[in-house]
C-alpha cells in the first residue's frame, strides 16, 4: 500500500513538473521560414511553424490564428476550438503606431461577430452572450462595454447589462481596473464605474488607462498630469507628454521643457546618472537603454542591470525579454542570461499561461 502511495506521489510530481514546463509560450519563426509556430520556455517548438498570420497566447491559454482567411482559436496543444461557425470576425485591439492584435479570451469570454452583431463566445466554443451589439470591447476585470442603437451599456460576464448613466456620451473605451473612460459631446473625457455612473466628469482632453489606481490625464490647458479614481490630481498637470507608471519601479516617463525623464509617484523628477542614448518606459522594473548602438536595460537606481551589449531587444513579459544577436532572436532573463539561445528569425513576447 505504501509503495503504491509513493508511486502515485512521484507520478504526480512528474506530471506537475511537465505542466509547469508548458506554462510559458511564445510565438517564434524559425530561421529561413515565413511561417510562425509556438515555443515553450526552453525553446522547444511545441506547436509547429505553420501559420502566416497568428497572435500570441494570452493568459487564459488560447491564441488566435488565421488560416485560409479564417480566424480560429487554438489551445496550448495546437488544437482548434470548435465553435460551430464557418467564419467569424474578432475585435482588433490597437496599441498605437499601427501595432496591434486581436482579442482572445478574457474572463473566459471572447468578442465575436458572425455577420452584423457582436457577442461573446465562451471557452467551450459556445455563444455565451448574444450577437446583438453594434460594438463591444473585450472583458477586463469583469467588465466590458457594449453599444446598441446608440445606447451604451456595461456588461458583466453573465451578460447582465447596466446602462451608462451619462446623457451626452458619444464614445466609450475598454475598461481598466473597474473604470471605463468615455467621451462626451463636448469632446472631453471622463470615467464611469461598473454601475455606469459618471464618477469622474468629462473635463479632460484625453485620459489613459488606470494602472495601480492612477491614470494620466490631459487638461484643457494641454498639460498632462495624473489622477486617482475620484478624479483628484495626485500629480498636477505640468508635463507635455506622459506614460503609465510601472508598479514595480514606481516610476513613469514624462516630457517637459527639458526633454524626457522619470518621475516617482510624488511627482518628483529623478536624475538618473546613466549614459544612455535611449530612455525607455519601465516595465516590471526595467527600462530599455542604448549605448554605442547596443541595447541593454537599467533599473530605477540608474544602474545597468543588463549591460548594453545586444543588437536588439523587445519588451519585458513574464520575466522574459526578446533579445537579438547576430541577426537572430532568442530570450534572456531579467538579469541578461540567455535562456533560449538566439536561433529564430523572429519572436514575440513570452506569455505565462494559467
Amino acid at each position: 500500500m505504501k509503495k503504491r502511495m509513493l508511486f502515485g506521489f512521484l507520478c504526480s510530481l512528474l506530471m506537475g513538473s511537465d505542466l509547469v514546463a508548458q506554462d510559458y509560450l511564445a510565438m517564434a519563426r524559425p530561421k529561413d521560414s515565413k511561417e510562425w509556430g509556438y515555443i515553450d520556455e526552453k525553446g522547444k517548438m511545441v506547436i509547429k511553424a505553420q501559420y502566416r498570420t497568428c497572435f500570441p497566447f494570452n493568459e487564459e491559454g488560447y491564441a488566435v490564428v488565421n488560416e485560409n482567411r479564417k480566424f480560429m482559436f487554438i489551445d496550448t496543444k495546437g488544437k482548434e476550438l470548435k465553435t460551430g461557425y464557418k467564419k467569424f470576425y474578432l475585435k482588433e485591439f490597437s496599441f498605437g503606431f499601427g501595432a496591434g492584435t486581436v482579442l482572445a479570451f478574457n474572463d473566459g469570454l471572447a468578442p465575436i461577430r458572425e455577420r452584423k452583431g457582436w457577442g461573446f463566445l465562451n471557452k467551450e466554443g459556445k455563444l455565451a452572450i448574444e450577437m446583438k451589439y453594434d460594438n463591444v470591447s473585450g472583458f477586463k476585470d469583469g467588465l466590458a462595454f457594449a453599444i446598441i442603437k446608440n445606447k451604451f451599456f456595461i456588461l458583466d460576464p453573465s451578460g447582465k447589462e447596466t446602462a451608462v448613466n451619462v446623457k451626452d456620451i458619444v464614445e466609450i473605451k475598454r475598461p481598466s481596473e473597474g473604470m471605463v473612460a468615455y467621451r462626451a459631446k463636448n469632446k472631453l473625457m471622463g470615467f464611469v464605474n461598473g454601475e455606469g455612473e459618471a464618477v469622474i466628469k468629462a473635463k479632460y482632453i484625453a485620459v489613459g488607462r488606470f494602472v495601480a489606481g492612477v491614470a494620466w490625464a490631459r487638461n484643457t490647458d494641454d498639460q498632462f498630469g495624473y489622477i486617482d479614481k475620484k478624479g483628484n490630481w495626485v500629480i498636477k498637470p505640468q508635463f507635455d507628454a506622459v506614460k503609465n507608471f510601472d508598479p514595480v519601479a514606481g516610476l513613469a516617463r514624462v516630457k517637459d521643457k527639458d526633454g524626457w525623464g522619470y518621475i516617482n509617484k510624488d511627482g518628483k523628477k529623478l536624475k538618473l546618472n546613466i549614459e544612455t542614448e535611449v530612455y525607455g518606459d519601465f516595465v516590471d522594473g526595467l527600462a530599455k537603454g542604448r549605448k554605442d548602438k547596443k541595447f541593454g536595460f537599467f533599473g530605477p537606481d540608474g544602474n545597468w542591470v543588463i549591460k548594453p551589449q545586444l543588437q536588439g531587444v523587445g519588451k519585458v513579459s513574464s520575466g522574459f525579454i526578446p533579445a537579438k544577436e547576430n541577426d537572430l532572436w532568442g530570450f534572456i532573463d531579467m538579469k541578461g542570461k540567455w535562456v533560449i539561445e538566439p536561433q529564430f528569425e523572429g519572436i514575440r513576447k513570452m506569455v505565462k499561461v494559467n
